[in-house]
């Protein structure tokens, strides 16, 4: 083993956290010493106060300490899609929490320290509390027009009748004395409903037009963002706004092609919003989302439709990338009736969804100049209904080789989902990790590749694991590979390299620990296909 190999296998798990960008071809990112690379990750957001988890000691619901991070690093995970709502920051207008957004800031810098890569998430559901959501501030909420009933036409008074049109009234909270409706009450609703509101609609389509200039003052909210988190080596980009939702479903009949509003409200608001960032950071990567709905039909087993018709931003002034959210939940409006599929659902038509929507995403994603990645999919309980859901969707994105995170990884009291009551993070109430979920989302993969990848596969069953990658011999750091030892290899494991025909290729193999592996090609010859193989003994 050469010297420069062994200088590299002690640091690379170290030093690997130095910053990224996406490739020319738009299909992976890159970090500093220009290997490719896959991410694996998981959600952390709060969604209610104090917005933030409990740092000190360890929680099966709602910490994020050291303990907590070691089994990410266990599982594989190299990416947290970290969740800053807009209420947490913005306490009255024009006033932000620093103290706060500092406390979030160390989690960013705990990571780095880690080599886990971090996703900033302006998070949102339902556009505010006082809507049962979280998101914007009451105070700008209140300055947005919104109706709250289906009387806005003809077509919204038709969608009433047909029980699509569902006013928020009609559920009967309870308010707190700062006129919020009670987070007891909004539970007891369903998540789904809820988005079929006027209010919901209207409030969109006001909020997307800077109505009484409250989308000026979320620009104003991610400059504070952008400020805190310019140059953090680990931030990957800013995913501006979570899933932004349809305006005027039941008003406006164009609303409802698949997308229509990414293009006519969604991509203005992310092209204004980008205006004001690149003030401050001017080489950060923008996360852009479609609408959910419509652009993906609970029709016919699911049918993913449209998007963006070009990227919200030139591409050649700011690097981009689609970001999707892939649930077996938007393949039929039955199939989620329990808060994830029936056992028979996730075998046979979730597999057949999460393999057409990821192709199609990954298709709309090149086509529009734009990288790719899927940051929520799971959500769902420890069930075996859940683990082959789960699969059905990791196996579409090792087929395609886009990158993911697990919605989510503890329930942080999410009071916004369809999943059931502290359901969707991976840990029992004893603080032990849910089995199904350990196993799914444990596979092992190449987490940063020595050339271009062209195939990723792991068998679930016999737990081989091979990979091929056009080997590039200006990347002068190896391959890093990630294993399960415990779960998927008890009896051990081996690691075998070779080429196309088979033929054993000159590497430096070197086992950091029993989960990672570090695979250094002895080569100067560029273009040779490279296929690491780990087997089980």
């Amino acid at each position: 083993m050469s010297l420069k190999f062994f200088f590299l296998t002690i640091t690379t798990l170290l030093l690997s956290i130095t910053s990224y960008k996406l490739d020319k071809t738009k299909n992976f990112f890159l970090d500093s010493e220009n290997r490719y690379i896959l991410f694996h990750g998981v959600n952390v957001v709060v969604k209610l106060p104090p917005y933030i988890p409990n740092t000190e000691e360890f929680d099966p619901y709602m910490s994020f300490t050291d303990y907590d991070i070691e089994i990410l690093k266990k599982l594989g995970i190299n990416l947290v899609r970290l969740g800053i709502i807009w209420e947490s920051i913005e306490r009255k207008e024009g006033v932000y929490d620093m103290e706060h957004l500092e406390k979030m800031s160390e989690i960013v810098d705990k990571l780095e320290k880690n080599g886990i890569a971090v996703l900033i998430d302006a998070h949102q559901d339902m556009f505010s509390r006082l809507f049962c959501g979280e998101g914007a501030p009451k105070f700008y909420a209140e300055k947005l027009y919104y109706e709250t009933k289906c009387e806005q036409n003809l077509l919204s008074k038709l969608f009433k009748l047909l029980g699509a049109c569902i006013p928020l009234s009609t559920n009967k909270w309870n308010y707190d004395n700062d006129g919020l409706p009670l987070v007891s009450d909004c539970v007891k609703g369903s998540f789904i409903d809820y988005h079929k509101s006027p209010e919901l609609q209207s409030v969109m389509n006001s909020f997307y037009n800077n109505q009484n200039g409250v989308l000026d003052a979320f620009a104003n909210f991610w400059k504070v963002l952008a400020k805190k988190f310019k140059g953090r080596k680990n931030v990957i980009g800013y995913d501006v706004w979570n899933e932004p939702w349809t305006a005027n479903l039941w008003s406006d009949i164009r609303s409802l092609k698949p997308g229509y509003i990414d293009d006519k409200l969604v991509a203005p608001m992310y092209s204004k919003l980008n205006e004001e960032i690149s003030k401050i950071d001017n080489d950060y990567i923008l996360f852009y989302e479609p609408v959910p709905f419509p652009d993906t039909l609970p029709l016919f087993g699911g049918i993913p439709l449209g998007t963006f018709s070009k990227p919200p931003v030139d591409p050649v002034k700011r690097q981009q990338v689609f970001n999707v959210h892939n649930y077996c939940c938007a393949a039929d409006q039955n199939i989620c009736a329990t808060g994830e599929p029936s056992l028979e659902a996730a075998k046979n038509q979730c597999p057949e969804f999460h393999m057409a929507k990821v192709k199609k995403n990954k298709k709309q994603a090149l086509k529009n100049s734009a990288g790719i990645i899927i940051t929520e999919f799971g959500a769902c309980s420890g069930s075996l209904a859940c683990h082959m859901e789960m699969l059905g969707f990791l196996k579409a994105a090792d087929k395609y080789m886009v990158s993911w995170a697990y919605w989510m990884y503890k329930a942080y009291n999410d009071h916004t989902t369809t999943a059931s009551e502290n359901s969707e993070g991976i840990f029992n109430k004893n603080g032990t990790i849910q089995y199904y979920k350990e196993k799914a989302l444990s596979r092992s993969y190449v987490m940063a590749y020595q050339g271009y990848p062209l195939e990723l596969n792991f068998d679930d069953d016999s737990k081989v694991m091979k990979s091929m990658f056009k080997f590039d011999s200006s990347i002068k750091s190896p391959s890093v590979v990630y294993v399960n030892k415990d779960m998927n290899y008890p009896n051990g494991y081996d690691v075998r390299v070779y080429n196309n025909d088979g033929e054993i290729i000159d590497v430096d193999v070197k086992k950091i620990n029993d989960n990672y592996i570090e695979v250094y090609v002895n080569s100067k010859k560029d273009g040779v296909n490279v296929i690491i193989e780990v087997v089980p003994k």
